[in-house]
């Protein structure tokens, strides 16, 4: 029999025949298999991990050593600045500071002792051996270095009490002592205003040779100091005139006192309007008699009573510490303007470089002297002349110090002239800061009313500084 295949193949019969008896056989051809799937796999859920991120090292501040930070949680306490320091309360059995009062050594501090009443300190006095310079305490009036009057405890100096008016009230002494000028141990020509005994003469001190012994008389005879009768005679220590006599101050602006003008844009406690005298202070001095008399702004106050004025013409003060200049605005119901009421006035709303601008005009402010007065005063650049700058000669040269006012362009937008150069001005800074420059340089310590000196503290006082005041207005 014959076997016939058929293979069916999708769109194709095939029919084989090989012989004999016919039989058909149907071969379904296996059709091509489907395309496989692929299988969906079940998706779990993605894990997110944490991205890690790098951690950057702290920023290390300057000044300080790593590690040093506090704590994140810990809130370090923010000290205000400007807050008045209250004074030492004087307690029996409490270890007294530099001139504070005392029985015997053990009430003094640590290191110190009391120069007691059996020499010549009345109540006694607290002290400290010094060869130059003594330690001071912020809650306590400022410290200088003098001769020891006895030579008791030894070659070196003592330390004792400036002389703080703010404090201790009057002259700025404690009872049965009073304020007198007295150099440094070991440098004559360095003075300053301490509180001694009202009945022990200061000691005087030994004879130093300084690098160049200055001469009496100035090697070149320096200008003299102007004067109406045409005297020609050279200035001497003595020569003390009083140039701002019978000047008034003229009326304020603004609702401001005499003499003072609003510093616009400057708000008070209470948004008071704050006045800014219009032209650098001079000074009037009380009598013990109750006279108001001229000073000369040629001469340290000292313990002098002297209070504030401001007025175009007039000479303006030199020679004054930032305390009595203080004392000085306290007295004519003022106070000192602070550092940024200073500086808002010159610079403006505009916070310009210069009261004008930010461009320099040389001239238009008196501010770039030549030759230092000094160096022309003494005919000399030696090293004594910088212990000398309290010479009241030194701002009657001329070309030195100017009178108020006599610099019309050099005024900022609120009306205070002078602000740049002429004499330099003492702020509240309780530290010890003044701005503007003086009538030598407006720019080593920054251009035009950015200039700022912060060397020394309030007790300084040398022939550049003055100050002026300001006042709120209630």
């Amino acid at each position: 029999m014959r076997v016939i295949s058929l293979v069916v193949v999708p769109g194709l019969l095939l029919v084989l025949s090989c012989g004999g008896p016919l039989a058909v056989e149907v071969v379904q051809a296996p059709a091509d298999p489907p395309a496989e799937q692929p299988v969906e796999q079940p998706v779990e859920p993605s894990v997110e991990l944490p991205v890690e991120l790098p951690v950057e090292p702290p920023v290390e501040q300057p000044g300080e050593a790593p590690g040093d930070q506090d704590p994140p949680s810990v809130e370090p306490p923010v000290e205000q600045p400007g807050e008045p320091v209250e004074p030492p309360v004087e307690q029996s059995g409490v270890a007294q500071f530099v001139g504070g009062p005392c029985d015997a050594d053990d009430g003094c501090r640590a290191g110190g002792f009391c120069l007691d009443d059996g020499e010549g300190f009345p109540h006694g006095t607290c002290s400290l051996a010094c060869t130059r310079l003594c330690p001071d305490d912020p809650n306590a009036p400022t410290t200088f270095c003098v001769d020891d009057p006895a030579g008791s405890v030894s070659d070196d100096g003592v330390c004792v009490s400036r002389c703080d008016v703010a404090r201790l009230g009057g002259d700025g002494c404690r009872d049965g002592y009073r304020c007198l000028q007295s150099p440094r141990h070991g440098e004559a020509g360095v003075v300053r205003d301490v509180c001694w005994p009202d009945t022990l003469a200061l000691p005087t001190p030994p004879a130093t040779t300084p690098p160049t012994t200055p001469p009496t008389t100035p090697p070149t005879t320096p200008p003299p100091a102007s004067s109406s009768d045409g005297d020609d005679s050279v200035c001497t220590e003595a020569d003390l005139p009083t140039p701002n006599e019978g000047l008034q101050e003229p009326a304020g602006v603004g609702g401001c006192p005499a003499g003072m003008a609003p510093i616009v844009g400057v708000t008070g406690p209470g948004g008071a309007v704050v006045c800014m005298d219009r032209w650098e202070a001079f000074l009037e001095q009380e009598t013990a008699g109750g006279d108001v008399v001229a000073f000369s702004p040629f001469q340290h106050p000292g313990s002098a009573i002297v209070v504030a004025r401001s007025a175009p013409g007039a000479v303006p003060q030199g020679y004054i510490s930032g305390r009595e200049a203080g004392s000085a605005c306290a007295r004519a119901g003022k106070r000192l303007c602070s550092d940024s009421e200073w500086t808002r006035a010159c610079r403006g709303a505009g916070n310009t470089i210069y009261p004008w601008g930010n461009d320099r005009r040389d001239g238009v402010c008196n501010d770039a002297r030549a030759v230092h007065p000094a160096v022309e005063f003494f005919g000399t650049g030696a090293s004594w002349i910088w212990s000398r700058l309290g010479h009241p000669c030194i701002n009657q040269l001329d070309d030195s110090i100017a009178d108020t006012g006599a610099h019309p362009g050099c005024v900022g937008e609120s009306g205070h002239f002078d602000l740049m150069g002429n004499v330099h001005e003492w702020t509240s800074d309780p530290a010890g800061t003044f701005r503007g420059g003086f009538y030598v340089d407006t720019v080593r310590n920054g251009a035009g009313c950015t200039y700022r000196t912060t060397a020394h503290d309030t007790g300084h006082w040398d022939y550049s500084t003055g100050f002026r005041c300001c006042a709120d207005l209630r």
